[in-house]
């Protein structure tokens, strides 16, 4: 039977392809595939950052990919990961937050009060 580890296939309107082979999803580029937990669909972002899906089906020993779907823009970049909740609804990721507005405390004169 059919794993989502063994192979992908050809998201441009539901080509077929046995599970041993790897089909290309993207014309466009993309990263960071993530699979759903139930092997049905899988998850990328785009080459302008945007989160697509992928509805699968496995036909015995073949594997039946979608057409994609846009989801929605993200601020991903390479490098950077995330994942998606069991039922697919829900997506984490893995972002660093600078907030420019924390202000910064300089203490001169520190060691006047300090004995000899």
């Amino acid at each position: 039977p059919f794993t989502p580890d063994r192979g992908v296939a050809d998201g441009n309107g539901g080509s077929t392809a046995p599970p041993e082979e790897k089909w290309q999803i993207s014309v466009g580029g993309g990263s960071a595939p993530c699979w759903n937990s139930d092997g049905k669909e899988l998850f990328y972002i785009s080459a302008d950052a945007e989160l697509i899906a992928v509805a699968v089906e496995t036909e015995g020993d073949h594997f039946v990919a979608g057409t994609t779907t846009k989801l929605f823009q993200t601020a991903f970049e390479p490098g950077k990961s995330f994942d998606v909740s069991p039922d697919g609804l829900e997506f984490v990721f893995n972002e660093v937050s600078v907030n420019v507005d924390t202000p910064i405390s300089l203490i001169v004169n520190w060691n006047e009060g300090l004995d000899p």
